[in-house]
């Protein structure tokens, strides 16, 4: 099995949430808005990862769920998080490593 050099598995961002109803629609939103995306299960956990970017976009949340949805609530599903916030404000939540 080869490893993927660091500054390879660096370009990915990925958040760790808990695995409940609310992350289920919240990876549902995600899923549309970033095709690109690996979802992956594990037991009380639920691994999104994206090779570049992650949005998470209010509209899509409410969509998915049929309600409304504040950004702020992410932090209640949220284990860990690899990237950086660039965005988080009242209708989009932007993971990102900085680019060089």
């Amino acid at each position: 099995m080869t490893s993927l050099s660091s500054e390879a598995s660096r370009a990915k961002v990925r958040v760790d949430l808990q695995d409940n109803d609310e992350t289920a629609i919240l990876v549902a939103a995600i899923r549309k808005d970033n095709p690109e995306v690996v979802v992956t299960h594990l037991p009380g956990i639920v691994k999104v990862t994206s090779p570049t970017e992650l949005v998470i976009r209010r509209e899509s949340v409410e969509a998915a769920s049929g309600k409304t949805w504040d950004p702020n609530e992410f932090q209640l599903q949220l284990v860990t998080y690899y990237g950086h916030f660039s965005t988080w404000d009242e209708d989009e939540i932007l993971i990102s490593w900085p680019k060089h």
